[in-house]
This record gives structure tokens, sequence and C-alpha cells, in this order.
């Protein structure tokens, strides 16, 4: 214990001597390694950060790598088949096999964006830089581009007095809408359409998507945002688990939040909410 009265770790190091007397003495030597201790902590948690870093990274290189798998192997064959039997098959056939191609492209196109996106919120080098958004023009331009992803699919929108223009990061949005929709796709049957609002309360403005899929378990529900996790009742499904993290982290650019209601094989509810104050809304539609 210090002078103070406060306490500190301690190295003792002690020596017995018989001094000219015959008599035995004790002599110890105390030092304060309380900063070395600090230190050796500091290093075993980095040591520790380390090896979780390095099995998230084998996680997500074995992950994609089976991800980009799937619609290259779609792609290769569509592209043989029009190759070998261009002038057989009939003008269906070939426009089935070029929507394969096409679908594949946009489906490896998407997850290159998440990836990068991911790449650069790790590295800090995601800012949030508003600018005026047209809210209906960008919807309706993802709700084609994920119909090209996955044909057959549909996405109803509904848009409820909300403003034409508004102050928001149209990268981080895109990256927000896009994933949840995706999923919501991707966890529906393919009879069953994706429902798609965007409205206003009088102090936020609301994205909310609907599906009718295979649900969330409660058990699963806190670690919803973590890096690379997966449902228990999607591992038939594929994906890479980086969907809703990336979601996570462009909301709280935003100072939104995220709202889930979600039952086992009824489906779910996103409701994402950004405050009027943070998108400065304009006109009215």
């Amino acid at each position: 214990m210090r002078r103070g009265g406060e306490s500190f770790l301690a190295e003792i190091v002690s020596t017995s001597f018989a001094d000219t007397s015959g008599q035995w003495r004790m002599v110890a030597y105390v030092t304060d390694i309380t900063k070395r201790k600090r230190f050796e902590d500091e290093l075993l948690r980095s040591l520790r950060q380390q090896e979780e870093l390095n099995e998230l990274k084998s996680t997500f290189v074995q992950m994609v790598s089976h991800e980009f798998r799937t619609p290259l192997a779609g792609i290769m064959g569509s592209a043989e088949l029009l190759k070998k039997y261009m002038e057989r098959l009939s003008p269906e056939r070939r426009d089935e096999h070029l929507d394969t191609i096409l679908s594949g492209v946009q489906r490896m196109v998407f997850m290159m964006e998440e990836i990068l996106a991911l790449g650069a919120m790790d590295s800090g080098q995601t800012n949030f830089s508003p600018s005026p958004v047209d809210l209906v023009a960008m919807c309706r331009a993802i709700q084609d581009q994920l119909h090209s992803i996955f044909p057959g699919q549909r996405i109803q929108l509904d848009f409820r007095d909300i403003p034409t223009c508004a102050m928001l990061d149209e990268s981080l949005l895109h990256h927000i809408l896009t994933n949840l929709l995706s999923n919501a796709l991707k966890y529906s049957p393919a009879t069953s359409p994706v429902h798609f609002s965007i409205f206003n309360t009088t102090k936020e403005l609301c994205f909310r998507v609907t599906d009718f899929g295979i649900g969330i378990p409660e058990s699963d529900r806190g670690r919803l945002f973590e890096a690379f996790f997966r449902g228990s009742n999607a591992s038939h499904i594929q994906g890479t688990g980086i969907g809703m993290m990336i979601v996570k982290r462009c909301l709280d650019l935003h100072n939104g939040t995220i709202q889930i209601q979600s039952k086992p094989n009824q489906g779910s509810t996103f409701t994402v909410t950004i405050p009027l104050s943070q998108c400065i809304a304009e006109e009215k539609s």
C-alpha cells in the first residue's frame, strides 16, 4: 500500500543472510508492477482481439467464396448452353438463360458493393454526407434492381405523404434499404410479395419493410446485427451475414433507429426511423 493508502500490485523478492554476529536476517525488495501488469493485460487483450479478427477473416473468406460460387455456376452454365445450342434454343429459352446470367451478375455486384462498404466502415472511411435525395425515384430504382436479382418476386411500394426531396446520405440509405428488402425477398416464398412503405410521423421519416417469410426466432434477435451471424432457421438459405450489421452502422450515422417485429414462419416487419430534423424535409408529394 502506498503512503496515501492506495493499494498497488507489487513484486517481492526476498533473500536471507547471516550477519557478522551470526544472526539470520532477511532483505525484501518490493517493486511496483502496476504499469507492467496493465501493459501485460493490454497485450493479452490485443492478442485475443487479433485471434478473433483472424477467425472472423477466415469465416468471411469462406462465406464470400461460397456466395460467389453459386451465381458463378449459374452464369457459366447458362453461357455454355447459349454457346453450344444458341441456334437450337427457342427465343423463350434464350431469354431464360440471359436472365440467369443477368441475375447472377447483379447478385455478384450487390455482394461486392456490400463487401466494399464494410471495408470502408471498418477503416473509418465512411462519413455522413447528406444531399438532396428524391426518395420516390430512389426507391423505384432499388425496386427495379432487386426485381432483376430476384426474378419472379415482387416489391409493392406504398408512399404516404412523403417529402419528394429530403437531405439524406443517399449511399448509406441505399445500403439500408437494399439490405432490408433483399433479405425480405430472400427469406420469403416466391409467391409472396414484400411490402415496402414510406411515411411520416410528426417527428420522423419512416421506412417499413414487411415480408411473410420464415421469420426470426426470438433467441436470434439479440445477435441480429453481429458480423457474419446467420439465424438458426436460415442455414439453408444463402447469405454472408454482414447485411444487417451494415444496416445498423449506416443507420447510426443518420441518428436513426430500427424496430423488429417477427414470428417464425409468419414473417417479419422492420421499421426504420430517421428524425425529420436530420433529413430536413422539403415539399410534399
